[in-house]
């Protein structure tokens, strides 16, 4: 019963915050069917009903992880019609319509649509455009929820209804050691950049809330981007003073399926949008172009260090530093392919 009356008092909220919100923004205006472009990225839906959360999956060629996803979205404890979900495929048409074929209202509030191959940042700014909720919730696609994962949020929202939200991210299984160094490693980014909760500075973009308004405001992830899209988001969030906020107890697990190659690949890709990253800082900002401050380094090293003596750690150490072998690879190839391009482009005006 107490549970109940708890989720109507949510319902009553969201229905009141969201008409004084709609009431304050006087220089909305009206948009009709022929107004909507989902391709346009000035342009996105407003509600035409009221949902608390919409969930955006970016998905491309993982049929069986996001089935899984799917299912645990379904078995949340939290009425079904307050959220819905979304799903981007990004360029995959065929798994877009097995999707299409198996789920349906009935089962789960979902919509699905197919995009262009333009990269994970692309896709959840269009899944972002189509929401219809007071508050945007990302995922990936092979991400498993808990069930009292918008239970969880709302704790937050309650108290901070306009922050950037993110949880912890655990490996969903300890098995595939390639998955669990990956999060090892987050794990010491999180303790570092999210040290004091209410004021963090960094999410994964698996795992991050915030208001829709306030997205399309920021004017959503940097499509340019296919990694870091996160820490671009988070500091530019970061730069307008909007709270950030940690909370450990929203918990998602990630199911990495990762082999040696693919797992040198994604640092390697890491490092990549790590150079991008930095650069965009200092060309917006006027500053000296700086990377990882030193202290997030000798933070990782003691981090490592805790992990104790036994064969499995010393594998997860090795595996470590080649993740971030792998990651500066990237950021000088980067770096050497921006300065190539930046070379031809200086020649070709001069002629």
């Amino acid at each position: 019963m107490d549970e109940n009356v708890g989720r109507a008092a949510v319902s009553i909220h969201a229905v009141r915050d969201f008409r004084l919100h709609l009431e304050s923004m006087n220089n909305v205006p009206q948009i009709t069917e022929t107004d909507l472009d989902p391709m346009d990225p000035s342009k996105h839906i407003l509600p035409e009903e009221l949902v608390r959360y919409s969930i955006v999956i970016p998905t491309r060629g993982r049929q069986d992880s996001l089935e899984n996803c799917l299912h645990s979205i379904r078995s949340l404890d939290y009425s079904k019609r307050l959220y819905e979900v979304i799903v981007v495929f990004d360029g995959d048409t065929e798994n877009y319509r097995c999707v299409e074929a198996i789920w349906n209202p009935v089962n789960l509030n979902l919509r699905s649509v197919i995009q262009e191959r333009t990269g994970p940042a692309a896709a959840r700014n269009y899944g972002a455009r189509l929401a219809r909720g007071k508050y945007l919730g990302f995922t990936d696609d092979d991400c498993i929820v808990p069930s009292d994962w918008l239970i969880q949020a709302d704790l937050v929202f309650d108290q901070q209804p306009d922050c950037l939200l993110g949880g912890r991210v655990q490996p969903a299984t300890s098995i595939n050691l390639y998955s669990v160094a990956s999060h090892v490693l987050l794990n010491a980014v999180y303790a570092f950049y999210n040290s004091d909760p209410c004021q963090a500075r960094f999410f994964a973009s698996c795992h991050m809330f915030m208001p829709r308004f306030s997205f399309h405001q920021l004017q959503g992830f940097d499509s340019s981007f296919w990694t870091s899209e996160d820490r671009d988001l988070c500091a530019r969030w970061s730069s307008q003073g909007w709270p950030m906020w940690y909370q450990p107890s929203l918990v998602i697990q990630h199911n990495q399926r990762d082999k040696f190659v693919s797992f040198v690949r994604r640092h390697f890709g890491y490092g990549k949008g790590g150079y991008r990253f930095y650069l965009k800082q200092a060309r917006q900002n006027r500053i000296v172009f700086r990377v990882a401050p030193k202290e997030f380094y000798c933070h990782l090293a003691t981090h490592l260090f805790k992990l104790g003596a036994s064969p499995r750690n010393y594998l997860l150490i090795c595996l470590l530093l080649i993740s971030q072998i792998a990651s500066l690879f990237g950021f000088v190839s980067e770096a050497a392919s921006s300065q190539f391009h930046s070379t031809k482009k200086h020649l070709g005006q001069e002629r």
